[in-house]
């Protein structure tokens, strides 16, 4: 990897917690800021990720206004703080103790995030059986009075239990003790359910717990490494204990299954669970090698715990009591044994370990004192609730399950809407020219990571859609979405940047003049003063893409495909680029009007949401158009994107401050107060109506999201509960009366993007305040100029008037022309099924010369030969047809392809080694590989008859792949090619594999092993030394030998890689067998060797679930054969086959369920712990 050296930057404290000292001069540090913005949204990202670890283990069936101040306010007492900071009103302040180098603003949302995840941890014990408005109402109450409280006590600067001595990192007392204690306390009230059976497991989708268990850890790296306060050596220490503790839990439960006869899939993904909580108090405070020890014992105990819980008298659902209670007891008692001062000399103290017992007697004070608090507490609100309104269903509620009542067809807003986006603005220009610019690396790595956030908003939208569209065009809506994502940045690549921020042409045009985005490391005084103009440009791009994606939830189910990418095309050209030079560029003619839109609220909202509406008039309405029914088919898939959505908008405005400042700790906090009054906005008209529906809550925060994005760098917090509160209000009844339009907006893009960028616009003239942001603000109506509200509306009435006009311009032309509308019969069949088959200092290669950016040698051609090798020496599957496809879900495909984009950005651009202008390259390179290699295979699918969702995923992996190699030694031109010609060669490969004597099941030698080949040997053609002065020419560029140093490292890895694999797995073939027996492959290793199964229940004759297929020449093949599709019959039932297993001793159902199965309640898994199961 490139040797480039990093940066850093300032350190003091501990938990987010105030473990540091106060300091009289305090000094602004962008990067600690960017540091605790980005944990922010990494510990938000928690909350939706417990969600769905809690939702696939179940059965099938106030932060802003008082709450910081309570917890962290001037102290009245070392019991109690005050009100003296309640609604956040402490603008760019810095506070000595808790933020010394970053606002305070930025501490408060990053606590505020603890608060979520704490309450939310609590609902698990109660799962099923509670009321929801009581729930409401406890936790409101519980975080105010108990959470606040032990906040208090144990980080603020007064806390009594903190002067005692008691060390808790990052939580494991105030968190996940509290939540736990209350768990079991209101368990406890609550009773047992009715069919409560202590033996029997009701997880109902283990895959969705996988993907919950996965974010968490992801985002305990935030909550845990955040809890130093500063992008510090103490943060790096965190680090690496949170990941040390949740990997050696991990193996201990699965070597204790492996022991006892059987390795669970739920154990594996409950035990790093235990391995984070019990770590949280400790992360900052031990050392990296007893790290394994929090991982290790917490999780022996908590094994046992489980297997043997049936003797216990209470019914906790999902086990809080004993994952978080016991797990953060455990925790908090081992930290008084091993923390160490050296590791921590601001904050910490030597344990009982290293000569000081007496930290083990303040670390049971605070343990027992949490335990007596939460309890009393939580009987004390739930008690007299049960008594007075009552908190428990009744048995017919319980046993019918409370999803049914959002089963039920009703006239209530509930189903169709979705959002996203935004643009940018200081990113857009709040910030003011300087002549002399200095490089800031923190400004620079919080660009990059928004753009990730930003770019993961797209498939985030398509997931959000997916789930409330009919069954019938899910995964055609998946790829509505996604398509943009390679549309428009090649699009922003070639053209777009320069169009709406190049050299400007006049106030209404840019220029060519930085096409193919050719400025290397140059810096902008207007756009990016701080950072390289090419970060600038690929978070500029993320938001063409999500703008663009928008008007797809208009049009679902009715465009064919190859007009809508047209359209897409043209119109992001012509319409996005225009009013994104108008509103944000230099010299924009809406800017020098005094229009304000810090991220996006006309540029991105109004433009796709009239956009959209004009598309929808067009089109005309579905034949099958029903106003009053809901066809919403997969509600989990809403909340997924909703969730995603969410944290992806931090990005989103946050970013748009153009540096990890003060404005963006305003434009955070203010994001997510407007989502979070907006959701308690809709869910208490529901409760007011009658029912609260899950579509609901989701729809609500993304209004609240479009509503603020005009605003969100130049109001204050408190009017930001407004920004929520009026327009979800308004779009509420708008969309449950919206049946009396005569017009057919699938998903109610005009509704929500459309009205909701129009009310936040408008509201942004009335409430923006000249102080919050003095160099790109103005004052509203409400602080005396009135004037501010006309120039409000002049941009809306712009943007309505040239996005309707635009809309209607590329799309009649095309409606006569080659036709937009599908076919009646293509219609009412669906677009499913009719459009779419389903590196060393001293390494002799580096002193070579072989180039090798990120990966393309050692990860994918040794990853891809080895595939190659192992697949060989296994032999074929028994089952092995080369032309069947057996792809199972192509949505999490879809997922997982859009995952790997974004976390790819880390990839290759965290391979430069530092936040700086090299990293800038490769991201932007990363993105347009990625964006060429789609366009490409969708484009040939096009050709070739039919575009396929599992080809659609598979190019931008295989640019991607092709990328790696390159990122940082060419230009983004170049880019585009090493997406085009790696993805031609690999489809002809796939489409004519057949012919091949191998059953490599995944393709993996050819997307990485031939796709890493293509990559490297393509960088010793276009490499270029003023790219990366760490790198060399290429042969394109006079220096063909380079050609021949990457032809060694290709041939040296090739070599080397199949040598390893062979020399390994054929010993272990002919001594402990490596190949599964005939029985044991024919029934699948869920059962074998997990004990557990996943069972999809399908429809007969649903169309288009997952065949996906590439044309051949006398036959259908797949696209990806073996890979991203694989077909299954939809129209055959398969009947009940019994099958013995020699290892669980018992009996396994493998059963395909039928559609109109009669019995309501079934387990789909079964966890055979030997005799004892493990209902996790």
């Amino acid at each position: 990897m490139p040797d480039n050296a990093m940066v850093s930057t300032t350190v003091i404290s501990t938990a987010s917690i105030g473990t540091t000292t106060a300091s009289t001069a305090l000094v602004f540090d962008s990067g600690d800021n960017a540091f605790m913005m980005i944990s922010t949204a990494l510990v938000l990202m928690m909350t939706p990720a417990l969600a769905f670890f809690y939702d696939g283990l179940v059965h099938t069936k106030r932060w802003v206004l008082i709450g910081f101040t309570f917890a962290f306010g001037p102290p009245v007492s070392r019991g109690f703080g005050s009100f003296g900071d309640a609604v956040l009103r402490f603008g760019s302040r810095m506070d000595a103790f808790y933020s010394p180098t970053y606002p305070l603003l930025t501490y408060a949302a990053y606590q505020g995030t603890f608060a979520i995840i704490t309450a939310a941890i609590i609902s698990g014990s109660i799962v099923g059986r509670m009321k929801l408005i009581p729930y409401m109402i406890f936790i409101f109450l519980w975080t105010t009075g108990c959470y606040d409280a032990l906040a208090h006590w144990v980080w603020s600067e007064n806390g009594w239990l903190k002067h005692l001595g008691t060390l808790d990192f990052a939580g494991g007392t105030v968190v996940h003790i509290s939540s736990g204690v209350s768990g079991f306390v209101a368990s406890l009230i609550l009773g047992k359910r009715i069919d409560y059976k202590p033996h029997a497991s009701v997880a109902n989708n283990l895959p969705f717990t996988v993907l919950g268990c996965c974010l968490l850890w992801v985002g305990w790296i935030g909550f845990n490494a955040g809890s130093a306060n500063a992008a510090s050596a103490l943060a790096s220490l965190a680090l690496v204990n949170t990941n040390a503790a949740a990997a050696a839990a991990l193996i201990t439960w699965v070597v204790i299954d492996a022991l006892r006869g059987q390795i669970t899939v739920s154990g594996a993904c409950v035990s790093p669970v235990i391995g984070l909580v019990a770590i949280t108090p400790a992360a900052g405070f031990v050392q990296p090698g007893w790290a394994l020890l929090f991982g290790i014992i917490p999780t022996t105990i908590i094994y046992f715990m489980v297997l043997y819980k049936h003797h216990m008298k209470f019914d906790d659902t999902l086990d809080v009591a004993i994952i978080h209670g016991c797990g953060g007891i455990i925790g908090a008692f081992m930290t008084g044994l091993f923390s160490e001062l050296n590791q921590n000399p601001s904050g910490g103290a030597d344990g009982a370990f290293y000569g000081r017992p007496v930290q083990l007697w303040y670390q049971i004070a605070g343990i027992l004192t949490t335990i007596g608090f939460a309890s009393a507490f939580t009987a004390g609100l739930l008690l007299p609730l049960k008594y007075t309104i009552g908190i428990r269903l009744s048995p017919e509620e319980e046993l019918r399950g409370l999803d049914c009542s959002e089963k039920r067809k009703t006239n209530m807003p509930d189903n169709t809407m979705v959002s996203t986006t935004m643009i940018s603005t200081t990113s857009i220009g709040t910030t003011t020219a300087s002549t002399a610019l200095v490089f800031d690396s923190g400004d620079n790595a919080f660009m990059m990571i928004s753009t990730a956030l930003v770019l993961m908003m797209t498939p985030a939208l398509a997931f959000f859609y997916g789930g409330l569209v009919h069954t019938k065009n899910i995964l055609n809506q998946l790829f509505l979405s996604f398509v943009c994502m390679g549309i428009v940045f090649t699009q922003w690549v070639l053209i777009g940047f320069t169009f709406a921020f190049g050299p400007p042409v006049s106030r209404g045009f840019g220029s060519f003049g930085d096409a193919v985005l050719r400025f290397g490391s140059r810096m902008d005084p207007f756009y990016s003063p701080t950072y390289p103009l090419l970060t600038y440009a690929a978070y500029q791009g993320t938001f063409a893409i999500i703008t663009a994606a928008i008007i797809s939830g208009s049009i679902v189910g009715r465009m064919k495909l190859i007009p809508y990418m047209i359209f897409i095309f043209l119109w992001t050209t012509g319409c996005y680029d225009a009013l994104a030079h108008w509103v944000w560029s230099e010299n924009g003619w809406l800017k020098h009007l005094g229009t304000l839109d810090f991220a996006g609220g006309t540029v991105v909202h109004i433009s796709s949401g009239v956009s959209g509406f004009v598309a929808s008039l067009i089109l005309g309405k579905r034949i099958d158009y029903k106003p009053h029914e809901s066809i919403a088919n997969n509600l989990p898939f809403t909340v997924l994107g909703c969730c995603l959505l969410w944290v992806g908008w931090i990005g989103f405005n946050a970013g748009s401050a153009n540096a990890a400042s003060a404005l963006a700790s305003l434009a955070l906090v203010n994001t997510n107060a407007a989502a979070a009054a907006a959701l308690i906005t809709w869910v208490v008209i529901d409760a007011l109506r009658g029912q609260i529906t899950v579509s609901g809550a989701c729809v609500s925060p993304v209004i609240g999201l479009v509503a603020i994005t005009p605003a969100a760098g130049f109001v204050q917090p408190g009017w930001a509960l407004l920004f929520g509160i009026i327009p979800t209000t308004i779009i509420y009844f708008m969309v449950l009366y919206k049946h009396h339009m005569k017009f057919d907006d699938t998903l109610d893009v005009a509704i929500i993007h459309g009205c909701g960028g129009i009310i936040g616009a408008f509201m942004t003239g009335l409430f923006s305040e000249l102080n919050q942001n003095p160099s790109g603000g103005a004052d509203g109506a409400f602080y005396g100029r009135p004037v501010q509200l006309w120039y409000q509306i002049a941009g809306i009435l712009t943007t309505i008037g040239f996005a309707s006009a635009c809309t209607a311009g590329l799309l009649l032309p095309l409606k006569y022309t080659i036709g937009i509308r599908l076919s009646p019969e293509e219609e009412l069949r669906g677009l499913d099924c009719s459009a779419h088959w389903v590196w060393s200092e001293n390494g002799w290669l580096k002193h070579l010369g072989t180039l090798d950016f990120a990966g393309g040698t050692v990860v994918h051609i040794s990853s891809g030969v080895s595939g190659f090798v192992a697949s060989l020496i296994l032999g074929k599957r028994i089952d092995y047809k080369p032309h069947a496809a057996v792809a199972h879900n192509l949505p999490f495909t879809v997922l997982g392809c859009c995952l790997l984009w974004v976390g790819w950005i880390g990839f290759n651009a965290g391979s430069a080694n530092a936040a700086s202008a090299l990293a800038a390259l490769a991201l932007v390179n990363t993105i347009g590989a990625a964006a060429a290699g789609l366009i490409t295979w969708v484009v040939i699918d096009a050709l070739r008859g039919q575009v396929s969702v599992s080809g659609a995923c598979v190019g931008p992996v295989v640019g991607l792949v092709a990328i790696t190699p390159a990122a940082g030694f060419v230009e983004p031109g170049w880019a585009i090619l090493f997406g085009v010609v790696p993805t031609i060669i690999i489809y002809f490969i796939v489409l004519y594999k057949h012919h091949m004597r191998f059953d490599d099941t995944l393709d993996v030698a050819i997307v990485h092993g031939i796709g890493g080949i293509i990559g490297a040997f393509m960088t010793g053609l276009f490499a270029q030394l003023s790219a990366n002065p760490g790198g060399a020419n290429g042969a394109f560029y006079g220096h063909p030998v380079q050609l021949w140093y990457q032809i060694a490292g290709i041939l040296t890895t090739v070599g080397f890689a199949a040598a390893c694999t062979a020399g390994i797995l054929i010993p272990l073939k002919y001594t402990i067998g490596i190949r599964l027996s005939a029985d044991e492959e024919m029934r699948g290793l869920d059962w074998i060797a997990h004990g557990e199964k996943w069972e999809v229940q399908e429809k007969p004759n649903r169309a288009g679930t997952s065949s996906t297929t590439i044309i051949g020449n006398k036959s259908e093949r797949p696209p990806f054969p073996n890979t991203y599709a694989r077909s299954r019959s939809n129209n055959k039932r398969r009947s009940l086959v019994k099958l013995r297993s020699d290892i669980s001793q018992s009996r396994y159902n493998a059963t395909r369920v039928q559609p109109q199965q009669s019995q309501p309640q079934r387990n789909n898994q079964q966890l055979n712990v030997k005799d004892l199961p493990l209902p996790v």
